[in-house]
């Protein structure tokens, strides 16, 4: 079986609201310096183009490639025989609006499945799972 999910540790690289989202996560809101740079991260990321997968409500998952197996294959009868990373950002996307035609080049040359930067600069991983103790056929 082999599909796509969206990658949760790319929101470490985004520099958007994905990024104040996941900060959320990782650290206490209450804090009073946490706050401040969340604030900033979101007034930064308020003036960026709405002409997006995610600007356009596009519904999807979020899945964090490290606990993948874990959390979703694991439950579902799978195991995980690789992952390899897509949609390589050279920049984090909020760059992107300077220069679009550059930034797409430079990424595309970012373009490695196996690299391990994917699992940050990726915003997207195919998985390769196998049904557990069987082959699982696909026509």
């Amino acid at each position: 079986m082999v599909f796509s999910l969206r990658n949760r540790l790319f929101d470490l690289a985004t520099l958007n609201h994905y990024t104040t989202s996941l900060i959320y996560n990782l650290y206490s809101p209450e804090d009073e310096f946490i706050k401040s740079q969340l604030i900033a991260i979101n007034k930064h990321s308020e003036n960026q183009n709405s002409n997006t997968i995610d600007g356009k409500q596009v519904f999807s998952h979020f899945h964090n490639p490290l606990t993948v197996d874990e959390d979703v294959l694991r439950p579902a009868g799978l195991s995980l025989v690789d992952i390899y990373f897509y949609h390589f950002h050279a920049t984090p996307p909020a760059v992107e609006k300077v220069d679009p035609v550059r930034f797409r080049m430079r990424s595309w040359e970012e373009e490695n499945p196996k690299d391990w930067k994917g699992y940050f600069i990726a915003s997207a991983f195919v998985v390769h799972a196998k049904k557990i103790g069987q082959y699982l056929w696909c026509f």
